[in-house]
Order: structure tokens, then sequence, then C-alpha cells
């Protein structure tokens, strides 16, 4: 599946700044009745994020992802939470620089995969750029 991809699998670290960015990552569900922000571009120039985007969660919830610097990541929470957001999870992550596109057949073979990485108790988090 890697070769066929230009893919490769990483480990200690090796090559993590070469293939990811860290980020700051705040997921704030989106109220409709009350936002915060008017729209998206609002919402990167109020809280100063480097990206903001709308996102579905796997139940269909609509939600906000901020994107920022990992050392600004409280501040950014601290001021969300001062809008009356609605926080449902806050986290430094790796961010891809670039995406692969690949085959629905490979993109399954590649989930059933994380997914039984992640239930190896010694495994902490699994990263992907395959979209």
């Amino acid at each position: 599946m890697c070769e066929q991809s230009d893919a490769q699998l990483i480990h200690d670290n090796i090559k993590w700044p070469k293939n990811f960015d860290q980020k700051g990552i705040i997921s704030v569900r989106k109220d409709t009745s009350f936002p915060p922000f008017n729209n998206l571009k609002e919402a990167k120039m109020t809280v100063s994020a480097q990206l903001v985007t709308e996102e579905f969660d796997p139940e269909g919830i609509l939600f906000w992802k901020f994107y920022c610097d990992p050392s600004d990541l409280h501040r950014v929470k601290r001021y969300l939470i001062e809008r009356n957001c609605e926080i449902e999870e806050a986290f430094v992550g790796y961010i891809p620089k670039r995406e692969i596109l690949v085959p629905n057949h490979v993109k399954n073979a590649a989930r059933k995969l994380i997914v039984e990485l992640n239930k190896i108790p010694t495994v902490d988090n699994v990263y992907t750029n395959i979209m």
C-alpha cells in the first residue's frame, strides 16, 4: 500500500518534521441558534487562528476546527470559552503537510489498519495523510 501511493511508514520521530506540522487543534461545536461568530473568516481573525474549518463529526454534528501554533493553544481555548463556545476537545496534534489520495479500497484497508493499531495499549495516536 505504501509503495503504490508514495506513502511512508514513520517511526521513532525520524520523519515527523518532514511530513507533519505540529498544531494546536480545538474543536468547537457550532451552535446555530447563537453562533459566537458570523462566519469562518470572522472566527479566524477574531481568535488569531492560523486556520478555521467547518467539519462534520461521525454523528453529523457540525464543528468548527481552529488550528493554531501549539504555544497558542491555551490562549485560543480561553478566548473561545470567554465567547461561550462549547469546546469539544483541545489538543496538540500532527497535520499532514501533503495529503495522499488513494482509491477507496486502499483507504478502507488503511482505516482497518489504524483501528487495529489503536487497539494496542502502547500506541497513543496514529496519524496519517491518506485522504
